[in-house]
C-alpha cells in the first residue's frame, strides 16, 4: 500500500486545539471560545502518528488470524489508526463510518481514492446500532455468513470479522447528570453486539476500542475495590479484557474533588501489583515478547528489576511502601534532635496552662519547629505501617504463598469451617500471649479484610480480575501523543456466548442489568444483606442450589457471612439468578425496581 502523506500543519492543528487541560477537568467557557472543541472536531479524541507503530506491533502476533477479514471502523477520524491496521491486516473490505464528512473527509479521501482501494465510506453515526444494521442491510459484508439460531457457529469465535471504535470524547460530557457519554457508550455498544445487533448472527467477534484512559479503569478495574457493575456486565459478555496500551496508574494517585481536596485512589496494596505483574514479566520473557523503553511503565520497570536481582517467587511485604524509605530519614532527625540541632519548640516551651486552658493537638502542634513537626508524624506513620505489614504477614501466612504462574492449583480458604469468624476477628484474637487483643479503629479492620481480599483474588485460579489474567503488560501511553492532550487507551475484547436464560431478551437483560447495578452498589458488604434486593431470605433460600458460593477452589468462601459482593464471579451471579427464576416465593418486578424498568422476567 502507498504510503499516506498527511499535511503536517492540519495533524498539528488537531492535536493542539484543547490546550493541556487534564482529562478530569471540563472545558472552560475561555477554552471553548479559544479552541472550538465542539464545532471543530465534534469532542472525539484522536492519538497521532507516532504512538500507533508500538500498538500494532504488540498487536502483531494475533492480528495474523484477522488477515484477509471484513473491518467496521467506527469513527476513524483522520485515518491514521485505520491506515495502520489495513497495513498490517490486508483485510478484503474495511468500512469506514464516519458521520463527519465536512472535517474528515480530506484525510479518508486519499484512501478512498487509491487503486483498487478496498475501502469504503458510511457517513452515519458510528456509535448507533442502527447504523451497524444499516451496513449489513445495505450488504457491504457481502462475504460473511449468516449463521442461523441453533447453529454452533453462533457460539464460536469469528476472525474474518474485526469491530475497530474509537470512543474517546473530551472534554468530559454528563449524561442523566452522572453518567459520562463515554462509559454509557461502550458499555452498550459492546453489549449491544450481543443482544440486538444483526452482528450477533455472524458469531462471537473481536472488539479494538480507544476510550479515554480515566473511563478504561471502569471497565479494567486493577484491585477489587473498583470493580463495579459496569465491569460485571462486560465480563458477562467478554471472554478476555485486555489493556493493550494505557497511561501509567503510578502517574495518577490522587483524585481531586469539588472541594479541592486530594483524596487517595483506591489501589491495591504494592505488594500485589508487583507479583502481578512479576508474573506477566516472566511469561513475555518465555515468549520473546519485549517491551520499547519508552512503552514500558513504572509498575513493568519495577517488576523486570526484581525478577533480574533473583528474587524469590513472592515480592516481600515490605515493597508495599511506594517511595523513599522514610525509616532513614526518621533515624536522621533522631539523631539530629539528639544532638540538639534543632529545638521541640518555636522559640521558649510555652508555659503551662491551667486544666481550662489547655491546648487542643493542633494548637501545640503549630508551636513545634518543622522538624520536630516532621519527626513526630514519621514516627506516626511508621507506627501505622509496621502494624499493617505485620497483618499483611499474618494474612500471608494463613493463606499460604501465592504461586508464581497464574493457573495455579486449588486456593487456600481464607476463613476454614471450624473458625467461622472473619478475617479482622481472628486477626484481633491472634496474640502470642493468647490475651484478646485491643479493638482496633473500624478503617483498619476495613483495610485488613480488603487485602485479605485482593490477595485471594490473585491467589484463585483463574484469578478473580482481568487485569491478573493478562498475558502482556500495556504499553504506555503518553498524553501529548493525543489531541488533545488526554491519554487514550485500547482494550482488545474478545466476545464470549451469553449466559443462557438470562440476556436472551431485551426485558430479561435489562431487569438483570439493573439487578446488578444495586448489588454492587455497596461492594464492600456481605452477599447476604445485598441479595435481599431479590427477596427477602434470598441468600437462604439460594445459596444451597449455588455450591460454588461454599468452594474456595472456585473462589467462594465457606462463611457466607465473610463473603463480600466484590468477590461474587459472573458464574456465581449467573447461577444464582437461574436459581431465582425458579424460586417459587420470588417477588414481581414492580416489588423489586418499581414500573420505572422495563422487562419483566416473572411474566
Amino acid at each position: 500500500m502507498p504510503a499516506l502523506v498527511y499535511g503536517e500543519p492540519d495533524i498539528l492543528s488537531i492535536r493542539g486545539y484543547a490546550g493541556v487541560r487534564t482529562p478530569n477537568q471540563r472545558a472552560t467557557a475561555e477554552d471553548q471560545k479559544a479552541y472550538p472543541v465542539s464545532s471543530s472536531l465534534d469532542g472525539r479524541l484522536q492519538a497521532l502518528v507516532k504512538s500507533y507503530d508500538d500498538v500494532v506491533a504488540r498487536l502483531s502476533p494475533t492480528l495474523g488470524r484477522h488477515r484477509n477479514c471484513d473491518i467496521i471502523d467506527l469513527h476513524p477520524g483522520p485515518g491514521i489508526w485505520s491506515a495502520k491496521l489495513h497495513e498490517q491486516i490486508q483485510p478484503r473490505s474495511h468500512i469506514l463510518v464516519e458521520g463527519r464528512t465536512d472535517l474528515y473527509m480530506p484525510f479518508l479521501q486519499p484512501l478512498l481514492d487509491q487503486p483498487r482501494s478496498r475501502y469504503r465510506h458510511v457517513a452515519l453515526p458510528g456509535t448507533k446500532m442502527s447504523t451497524i444494521d444499516q451496513i449489513v442491510s445495505d450488504g457491504l459484508l457481502p462475504h460473511q455468513e449468516v449463521f442461523e439460531d441453533g447453529d454452533p457457529r453462533l457460539v464460536q469465535r469469528n476472525d474474518s470479522l474485526l469491530i475497530v471504535a474509537n470512543l474517546g470524547k473530551y472534554p468530559l460530557a454528563s449524561r442523566d447528570h452522572f453518567l459520562d457519554n463515554a462509559q454509557v457508550s461502550l458499555l452498550d455498544f459492546a453489549v449491544s453486539l450481543r443482544q440486538t445487533s444483526t452482528l450477533r448472527q455472524y458469531g462471537l467477534l473481536r472488539l479494538l476500542v480507544w476510550l479515554r484512559d480515566d473511563e478504561r479503569r471502569r471497565f479494567v478495574p486493577r484491585c477489587i475495590r473498583k470493580r463495579n457493575s459496569k465491569a460485571i456486565m462486560l465480563e458477562f459478555h467478554s471472554e478476555s479484557v485486555s489493556e493493550v496500551a494505557g497511561c501509567d496508574e503510578a502517574d495518577r494517585q490522587d483524585v481531586k474533588t469539588k472541594k479541592k481536596k486530594t483524596v487517595q485512589a483506591k489501589n491495591r496494596s504494592h505488594d500485589l501489583d508487583l507479583l502481578s505483574s512479576v508474573r506477566v514479566v516472566n511469561g513475555m520473557r518465555e515468549r520473546g515478547i519485549t517491551t520499547p523503553a519508552h512503552r514500558k511503565q513504572l509498575l513493568q520497570q519495577e517488576a523486570e528489576a526484581w525478577a533480574a536481582a533473583g528474587g524469590e517467587a513472592e515480592p516481600d511485604a515490605v515493597h508495599s511502601a511506594e517511595g523513599p524509605n522514610p525509616r532513614q530519614e526518621l533515624d536522621d532527625l533522631k539523631q539530629r534532635f539528639s544532638e540538639g540541632r534543632f529545638s521541640k519548640w518555636v522559640g521558649d516551651q510555652p508555659a503551662r496552662l491551667a486544666d481550662s486552658e489547655r491546648r487542643t493537638r493542633a494548637q501545640l502542634a503549630r508551636t513545634y519547629t518543622p522538624e520536630y513537626a516532621r519527626m513526630k508524624q514519621l514516627g506516626y506513620t511508621g507506627d501505622y505501617v509496621r502494624r499493617r505489614m505485620r497483618w499483611m504477614k499474618w494474612v500471608t501466612e494463613q493463606r499460604g504463598p501465592i504461586p508464581a504462574a497464574a493457573d495455579s492449583s486449588e486456593p487456600a480458604a481464607m476463613d476454614s469451617p471450624a473458625e467461622p469468624n472473619g478475617t479482622s476477628t481472628q486477626l484481633q484474637r491472634s496474640r502470642k500471649d493468647g490475651r484478646p487483643r485491643k479493638p482496633y479503629y473500624p478503617a483498619n479492620r476495613a483495610w485488613l479484610d480488603s487485602y485479605a481480599d485482593e490477595r485471594k483474588a490473585l491467589q484463585d485460579s483463574p484469578p478473580l480480575l482481568f487485569w491478573d489474567r493478562r498475558t502482556d503488560e500495556p504499553l504506555l501511553a503518553h498524553a501529548d501523543e493525543f489531541g488533545p492532550r488526554s491519554p487514550l487507551a485500547l482494550l482488545d475484547i474478545q466476545q464470549k456466548p451469553p449466559e443462557p436464560g438470562l440476556f436472551d431478551d431485551r426485558s430479561s437483560a435489562s431487569f438483570y442489568r439493573h439487578a446488578i447495578a444495586h448489588l454492587f452498589r455497596v461492594e464492600k458488604a456481605p452477599i447476604g444483606p445485598s441479595l435481599d434486593i431479590l427477596g427477602e431470605g434470598a441468600l437462604d433460600a439460594l445459596g444451597p442450589q449455588v455450591p460454588s458460593l461454599t468452594d474456595p477452589a472456585k473462589g467462594g468462601n465457606p462463611d457466607l457471612s465473610q463473603f463480600r459482593v466484590r468477590m461474587l464471579r459472573t458464574e456465581m451471579i449467573a447461577a444464582i439468578f437461574l436459581a431465582w427464576q425458579k424460586w417459587p416465593f420470588r417477588p414481581l418486578r414492580e416489588e423489586i425496581f418499581g414500573t420505572n424498568i422495563p422487562g419483566n422476567p416473572n411474566e
